[in-house]
């Protein structure tokens, strides 16, 4: 295995953010400074991105991710993960924990693939915890919207053990675009999260009174604080999955962004997973700017001209369909304005106390 250079010989900072061509011409993070630092023997590098050990594919500097994400663009925290946040060290002796699977799924699939018409899908297998351990398999996984799926994609996700499909999306959305669920296997619970633009206009004020990205950015920010009380009533009904063996789980939104950025944030602080790595993964939903095709910009367009009666800029279509760290913050901060920690919100609203949340950590993480 290739080993990172160091001193003098140390790629630089831009060598390290450089785009490589692979994975079917497919643009990928040149990954030859991970970590920063020489490896010891007993360690194998992991991408953040495809959750793959790049070992697997027997280099260091590439691996099949089909993210656009750079370092300039990750908070200063994510940083402390390695290599921006995309890569970090495992020790050989958790490649067996890594590829078990407590959810009885999927045994040595790779856990990052796109699915038919989706642009936001992964799984949340491996992600670290505060105390050493990791999520154990298949158990969360996030998407965009999945009408597009044919027979081979749901096949996939069978082949993941995935038993319940939680869409956030409106009744109109799902009337709209249905999904086409296998007829045995799987179930779809609708979990209405409406603390969006499309359920409080009062949220679209600040793209009608600053115009340009800076009123994109509040609006975006008064939205994510929305979700907290949003997502409240439905925290008791999505946490019983988790109780009643009714996971893997697969949470999805339109966009896979913002509604489902949220609740799978809070999913995640519940199993322990590490700050850093909450952030990180939330962060990977840049792709839907990075990847938004002219239709997608056109849509989201015609949303700002109909709200400010104003030619929106590319800085505003940018800013709603970007993934910042700003965003997450925002409901992050108002759960610790109003609860005085995540831990406290769990408690009040979706009735998980100390001892239940360890009982969900021992059943869904790796064994120490």
């Amino acid at each position: 295995m290739r080993r990172p250079e160091q001193g003098a010989n140390a790629p630089s900072a831009s060598r390290s953010s450089r785009r490589v061509q692979g994975n079917g011409g497919r643009s990928c993070t040149d990954s030859s400074a991970v970590n920063g630092d020489m490896a010891p023997s007993n360690a194998i590098p992991y991408c953040w991105q495809c959750r793959v050990e790049l070992s697997r594919i027997g280099a260091w500097r590439r691996h099949p991710c089909s993210v656009r994400i750079g370092p300039s663009q990750l908070p200063a925290e994510v940083s402390r993960a390695g290599n921006a946040g995309y890569c970090l060290r495992v020790r050989a002796r958790e490649r067996k924990q890594l590829r078990s699977n407590k959810a009885g799924t999927g045994k040595g699939t790779r856990l990052h693939r796109q699915l038919s018409g989706t642009l936001n899908f992964r799984s949340l297998a491996g992600l670290p915890t505060k105390d050493g351990r990791r999520i154990a398999g298949h158990v969360v996984l996030r998407s965009d919207q999945l009408d597009r799926l044919q027979p081979t994609d749901w096949d996939l996700l069978a082949s993941f053990g995935v038993k319940t499909v939680c869409d956030l999306r409106t009744a109109s959305e799902r009337n709209r675009f249905p999904n086409s669920l296998p007829e045995q296997g799987m179930r779809q619970i609708p979990i209405e999260l409406v603390g969006d633009v499309r359920s409080n206009p009062e949220l679209v004020e600040p793209l009608r009174t600053r115009h340009g990205a800076e009123g994109a950015v509040e609006m975006m920010r008064q939205m994510y604080r929305q979700f907290p009380e949003a997502l409240a009533p439905h925290l008791s009904t999505l946490f019983r999955l988790f109780r009643e063996d009714e996971v893997p789980v697969l949470v999805h939104c339109v966009v896979g962004k913002d509604r489902t950025g949220f609740t799978v944030a809070v999913i995640l602080h519940a199993l322990g997973v590490a700050d850093e790595a909450v952030m990180a993964d939330y962060l990977l939903s840049t792709r839907v700017r990075e990847l938004a095709d002219g239709e997608r910009r056109a849509a989201t367009a015609r949303i700002i001209r109909r709200i400010t009666d104003r030619d929106p800029t590319e800085e505003m279509i940018d800013a709603i369909l970007d993934a910042r760290p700003e965003y997450l913050r925002a409901a992050l901060d108002t759960v610790n304005e109003r609860y005085g920690s995540m831990q406290g919100y769990l408690r009040a609203r979706a009735g998980l106390d100390e001892e239940a949340l360890a009982e969900l950590r021992e059943r869904w993480l790796e064994s120490r």
